[in-house]
């Protein structure tokens, strides 16, 4: 399932894009599978500045990150995530076949391109019933973690 669209982005979208209000965007919202079922639900904003024509990508068939890569020719540099447990609305608890107030988890999701200006501001919504998070740390010099 994918939504693609240019679209003047509300505040919130704004200031984690660090964008001006008249700025336009692209929303691009995917359904990813996992073993036949719906598993994530990815909200996408990106500024339209570095990615004009992308409605012309097929997104059910080509990868965000390497279409930006390949396609636009932006090097995708570091993201920043914060990970949440929330219950999900009825909306989106419908296309992820949960029941609604579910618990999920909710990454948000800031991501830079080299040059330190951020490409993309993500939402993506986890069935917390078949999903698991692993986080591996490593440490740094003397053993420590950083």
């Amino acid at each position: 399932m994918l939504w693609l669209k240019r679209i003047k982005p509300d505040k919130e979208i704004c200031d984690k894009l660090k964008l001006s209000e008249d700025a336009e965007v692209v929303y691009l919202k995917r359904l990813r599978y996992a073993d036949g079922n719906p598993a994530t639900l990815i909200e996408s904003y990106l500024p339209y500045r570095y990615v004009e024509g992308i409605e012309i990508i097929d997104f059910t068939k080509n990868f965000l990150y390497r279409t930006l890569e390949d396609h636009f020719k932006l090097e995708v540099y570091e993201a920043e995530e914060l990970i949440e447990a929330k219950n999900i609305d009825s909306g989106n608890a419908s296309l992820l076949g949960i029941q609604p107030e579910s618990s999920i988890l909710l990454v948000r999701r800031v991501t830079y391109l080299t040059d330190g200006n951020i490409i993309e501001y993500d939402k993506v919504l986890y069935r917390s019933d078949i999903f698991e998070y692993h986080v591996k740390l490593e440490g740094r010099g003397q053993g420590r973690l950083v």
